[in-house]
């Protein structure tokens, strides 16, 4: 029998494998799921089918983080877990933890490997956290040891209250001029652990401190005690002369900015308005997941996932997306509320209809013969 006619033989697909079919559905969205499976079988002489495809990039975040990483992507699999939650709810604490700059240790990831451990009723005998199981967690999501450089991103926004109001008692019995900003002496009971795990290296301060140094020097002393009084930590009996004097200044400023937005165009003056009250507005901060919440998602991920049977989404046809963007269009232009629809917007809509036109046109030609060879 001939090569051509052989079968093919059925393949275990490396990470490095599903990595690559993740990023080339991305970069080709048009084409469907049976059409990039028979691009790699071309390619790599792989047996895989339509729902091989479906069932990778229904995970296809997983595939593209493994990179990321520094996992070995030559792996044909990941040795499943006995505990997939656990780990689960493991990996979003640390990263968690990692993107507000806590810093971790080998006993902290075992403390909190027991605590989600019971939350999801998993006897002690079962599963001790041990050392070994700590090095296998950090080498299946990559983490390794690196030095601290700085403090933590962020803190409780409940904490941050109940310590404004603490600082104030005790800055009550000083004078203003005796008040420093003395985070970076060192003088602490007990330092913090210098090192810690982290996904990626951390990048270097120095520039960063060069640039602050360079903006210092064009900060006015309004600016200074603007940027004291806006912490809250002050005591509310203060100097008088010093409360006036930036009193005065905010208004000189208010008075400026006022004159500029008027002497605007009626649109753009609208928009300004609009952009000066967002400052004002209240931000939102986002307080860290608790071990409940962590928990709960889990759970939930895990039931969305026991579908494996995913509809794959068609393809939308050009015809299908002109006459949709007609109705937009449609919509924009009877709405008469400026400060919601930016009508300037309708050209950018008008192009992408003139552009869907044409690619609609270019499909109705009729094709030769030889268009169908290759």
């Amino acid at each position: 029998m001939s090569s051509q006619h052989q079968s093919k033989k059925r393949v275990q697909l490396s990470i490095d494998n599903k990595r690559e079919i993740c990023e080339y559905a991305k970069q080709n969205s048009t084409l469907n799921h049976a059409d990039i499976a028979k691009h790699f079988n071309d390619k790599y002489n792989f047996n895989i089918n339509r729902s091989t495809v479906t069932k990778i990039l229904s995970k296809k975040e997983k595939w593209l983080n493994i990179l990321s990483t520094q996992q070995d992507p030559s792996t044909v699999r990941q040795r499943s877990v006995k505990y997939p939650k656990l780990n689960k709810a493991m990996e979003l604490w640390v990263n968690q933890a990692i993107a507000m700059n806590l810093p971790l240790s080998d006993q902290i990831l075992q403390e909190k490997g027991l605590e989600f451990a019971e939350s999801f009723n998993i006897e002690d005998d079962d599963i001790r956290c041990s050392n070994g199981w700590v090095y296998k967690f950090k080498k299946r999501i990559g983490i390794h040891k690196i030095t601290l450089h700085g403090e933590a991103n962020s803190a409780s926004l409940t904490d941050i209250a109940e310590g404004r109001l603490r600082l104030q008692q005790v800055l009550a019995e000083y004078d203003l001029e005796n008040i420093y900003n003395a985070d970076e002496t060192g003088l602490f009971y007990r330092m913090e652990p210098n090192q810690t795990l982290s996904t990626s290296s951390i990048a270097g301060r120095k520039r960063a401190i060069e640039y602050i140094a360079l903006a210092w020097e064009n900060i006015s002393a309004d600016t200074i005690k603007n940027c004291w009084r806006h912490t809250g930590v002050l005591p509310p009996v203060c100097d008088d002369t010093n409360m006036m004097d930036i009193a005065g200044s905010e208004i000189n400023q208010e008075n400026e900015i006022e004159m500029l937005v008027d002497s605007l165009p009626d649109e753009n003056r609208t928009i300004m308005q609009n952009y000066i009250q967002e400052l004002d507005a209240p931000i939102t901060a986002e307080e860290p997941l608790s071990r409940e919440q962590i928990v709960s998602m889990v759970i939930m991920e895990d039931e969305d996932d026991s579908d494996e049977s995913r509809e794959e989404i068609s393809c939308v046809q050009v015809k299908d997306a002109r006459l949709g963007l007609e109705t937009v269009i449609r919509y924009f232009e009877q709405q008469s509320d400026s400060t919601v629809f930016d009508f300037n917007d309708l050209r950018m809509f008008r192009k992408y209809l003139n552009l869907l036109s044409l690619k609609e046109l270019e499909s109705k030609r009729q094709q030769k013969i030889e268009s169908y060879f290759t």
